[in-house]
């Protein structure tokens, strides 16, 4: 049984050999929790696409005999599909532009705390141990809804007022998400 650095660097290898993309180890720290490996699915002058498989919990899945190298691959290779089938960069470049994607806007809770660092970068309210975070739909089929968290600076570029924003994604959220009522009997 391989020790886990030696599986990390074999499924690295055989990522980049069946993909050919770019890929890199990361430890965890106190920005990111999990190691983790980097497949870069996109890069251009300003910014990248990274799909980000947890090394640890893959180890882990691999020594139970629950999950193959082949399949980790195969996985990060569907993701990769689809990335391009969703066309996501030529949607990230419509946030340069608030009226092409301000129907797409919308509220996501998440906990302060634990994503303290990376809200750093992104609009968000805080409201105690919850920020309420911008985030943008990219893809919504089937109930699977792929989103982005929204960057501070896109914002800050469409030169409106901040509440304005906000409140606009928040009727989005309203009817993207509408709340469910369920009969406990």
């Amino acid at each position: 049984m391989m020790e886990y650095r030696e599986f990390v660097e074999v499924l690295m290898a055989e990522i980049k050999e069946e993909t050919g993309l770019k890929t890199e180890f990361h430890e965890s720290d106190e920005k990111m929790p999990q190691d983790s490996i980097w497949v870069y699915m996109s890069e251009d002058n300003s910014s990248f696409n990274i799909f980000r498989l947890f090394t640890v919990e893959s180890y882990n899945q691999w020594i139970q005999r629950k999950i193959t190298f082949q399949a980790l691959v195969k996985e990060v290779k569907q993701s990769v599909e689809n990335f391009d089938d969703m066309c996501v960069p030529d949607k990230l470049k419509k946030l340069k532009d608030y009226e092409q994607v301000k129907e797409n806007l919308f509220i996501r809770l998440i906990n302060f705390e634990k994503n303290k660092t990376e809200l750093e970068k992104a609009f968000y309210k805080r409201n105690g141990d919850i920020a309420l975070t911008l985030y943008m739909k990219i893809f919504d089929e089937d109930g699977m809804l792929t989103s982005l968290k929204v960057p501070l600076q896109c914002v800050e570029r469409w030169d409106l007022e901040n509440e304005d924003v906000f409140m606009a994604a928040l009727k989005n959220t309203a009817s993207m998400m509408p709340p469910k009522v369920y009969d406990m009997m």
